[in-house]
């Protein structure tokens, strides 16, 4: 009877153990299941890796550690990829900012180039006017000067308004030296950000050779 007893508490205790055993292999592998379907629900994982997971999970070859490490791999590959993008976007944006800076600049400078071209062709035109004032002014001075008067103020006025479209002339020349300077200026920062796109470019294509 004693042995009896002695056996029977013998099997007892490795059914135990047998029972607390099988039951942690089954919570972890509805752990291990658990994980999968939430990188699945992530995005990390495909359609295709979630249905191999699960075998391997169901087929004892993969740990809850070897899943941990994956998941936490994956989010780092999303990460790096999502700031790489960002820096390119970033990278078109700055270029493309600079080449609308630059179209427009051009484009005030055309404007202001036809303008002082028009400017210098009136100037021209009313130096001559003023040089007919003059000479029409010294012939008929003899015989009649209140005529002579009115031809030497509208020489004046003449005068005056050549002055003035200089001036305007010498302010557009200002206006077109500070353009070509901020053209300059803004062409060494677009070769400067297409020196750094490339340097990047070739880091990514390099750093798999590593």
């Amino acid at each position: 009877m004693g042995c009896g007893g002695g056996y029977r508490d013998l099997f007892r205790a490795i059914d135990y153990h047998s029972h607390s055993h099988n039951n942690y292999r089954s919570n972890d592998t509805e752990e291990k299941i658990t994980l999968v379907k939430k990188m699945y629900a992530e995005g990390l994982i495909d359609d295709t890796e979630y249905q191999n997971y699960k075998n391997k999970i169901y087929d004892r070859i993969t740990s809850f550690d070897d899943l941990v490490s994956l998941r936490s791999e994956r989010k780092r590959n999303i990460r790096k990829s999502q700031n790489d993008e960002y820096k390119k976007v970033n990278s078109n944006e700055s270029n493309n900012k600079y080449k609308i800076k630059l179209r427009k600049l051009r484009e005030s400078k055309e404007k202001i180039d036809l303008v002082q071209e028009k400017l210098e062709n009136n100037i021209e035109e009313l130096k001559k006017e003023k040089e007919k004032m003059q000479k029409i002014a010294e012939h008929i001075v003899t015989t009649s000067e209140e005529s002579a008067e009115k031809h030497i103020n509208k020489r004046i006025d003449i005068e005056e308004s050549i002055q003035n479209l200089i001036r305007r002339k010498k302010e557009l020349d200002q206006q077109s030296q500070k353009i070509n300077s901020s053209i300059k200026n803004l062409k060494s920062k677009e070769l400067e950000l297409e020196a750094v796109k490339l340097q990047e470019e070739i880091s990514n294509i390099t750093k798999d050779f590593e």
